[in-house]
């Protein structure tokens, strides 16, 4: 079977987490397969604010759809013939934080325990929103999008998602910066690494003792 690892992007409002999203797959094209957001795909098809509308059967739908959309991803890599990544849009974790049952409570609706939950991930990075260190930007960014929740909300948001993470044995985290070109770059430079990784793992089943040049 060919070597598959699966990455989580996370970051509350202002992270760029979609933009880099985007960037990752025009980069690597068909070296990765990309898991959309299911809960931002479920907003836009009951176009409500699902954040501020959290009921419990609409928790289950986006457990089950997240979950859904990544074993299909998972399915897609296993027919690629050469290794390949898949880069979730947001992982199960992040849906716990606007959960009102937190911690193993949440995991308990699907039958897992969190540390299964984050043992789905091999990898999670970690988008600093703008509101953290660079409110004017946030600001501006909230101005051209009035969609985008208040500074001190994004605050809330994004140190949730660190805490939903806790406990993840691969996670980093990559600082606002002026621009989204520096972040995704940063983003693109860990991709790599871990692609390169995976054809090193699958050259040493191939010729033990031998790997490729980086």
């Amino acid at each position: 079977m060919n070597q598959i690892k699966k990455i989580a992007l996370t970051g509350g409002p202002g992270s760029g987490r979609k933009e880099i999203t985007m960037r990752l797959a025009a980069h690597f094209e068909e070296e990765v397969i990309i898991v959309q957001d299911a809960a931002r795909d479920a907003k836009e098809e009951r176009d409500e604010e699902w954040q501020e509308k959290w009921e419990e059967d609409y928790e289950l739908e986006m457990m089950r759809r997240q979950l859904e959309y990544e074993i299909a991803a998972r399915k897609d890599a296993e027919k690629m013939s050469r290794p390949a990544i898949i880069i979730c849009e947001r992982g199960l974790p992040d849906l716990s934080s606007f959960s009102k049952d937190q911690g193993e409570d949440f995991y308990k609706k699907l039958g897992l325990k969190k540390e299964e939950a984050l043992g789905l991930y091999d990898e999670v990075i970690h988008l600093e929103s703008l509101a953290k260190d660079k409110p004017e930007l946030y600001e501006q960014k909230r101005e051209r999008n009035k969609s985008l929740v208040s500074r001190e909300k994004a605050l809330e948001i994004d140190q949730n998602f660190l805490k939903a993470w806790e406990g993840h044995k691969n996670r980093s985290i990559i600082s606002t910066t002026d621009s989204v070109e520096e972040k995704a770059a940063s983003a693109q430079s860990k991709v790599e690494g871990s692609l390169f990784r995976l054809y090193r793992e699958g050259a040493r089943e191939l010729n033990p003792g031998r790997l490729p040049k980086q």
